[in-house]
Parts: C-alpha cells; sequence; structure tokens
C-alpha cells in the first residue's frame, strides 16, 4: 500500500466516525464538557486545587501499591480511602 492508499483508508475510518454520530450524542458531549470546564474553574480559583493535587497523589499511590499487590499497604489505602470520603462529605 502507498501513502495515498493508506490516506485513503484513515479517511474513511473518520468520516465513518463522524457519520455515526448523533444528536443526543453531540449534546451527552457537550454537556459533560460544559461540567468539566466549570469544575475545573472551580478548582482552580479556589484552595481546592491543593486538595485535588493530594486526592490524585494518594490514587497514584493506590495504583502503584495494587499493581505491585502490596497486600497490608493496599488494605490500609482501602481503609483510608473509605473514611477520606466521609471526611470530605462531612468537610464540604
Amino acid at each position: 500500500m502507498n501513502f495515498w492508499d493508506n490516506l485513503i483508508g484513515f479517511w474513511d475510518k473518520i468520516s465513518a466516525v463522524f457519520l455515526s454520530f448523533r444528536v443526543p450524542d453531540f449534546l451527552d458531549i457537550c454537556f459533560v464538557a460544559f461540567v468539566l470546564y466549570n469544575l475545573f474553574k472551580l478548582v482552580r480559583e479556589t484552595r481546592a486545587i491543593q486538595l485535588l493535587k493530594g486526592l490524585v497523589l494518594l490514587g497514584v499511590l493506590f495504583f502503584v501499591i495494587s499493581t505491585l499487590n502490596l497486600q497490608a499497604r493496599s488494605f490500609v489505602f482501602q481503609k483510608l480511602f473509605a473514611d477520606f470520603i466521609l471526611v470530605l462529605i462531612i468537610r464540604f
């Protein structure tokens, strides 16, 4: 296959994706984008960005621990996250 055949095949795949879109799909994507944009804007304008960074760090740490199959630490982090969610609900 040459370059043009690859390009035509790629274009066919892209056009199939766009032709399969429906109006509800588009509205759903717009709604999710709107909510995420406002959520990021809210977090950025407040001190919640520090809390979000800590949650992301804990999430990455939990992922590494569960990937390495460290049983004791995994148990501790599961209990920590369960209680942490409750603390967040009470706090805010």
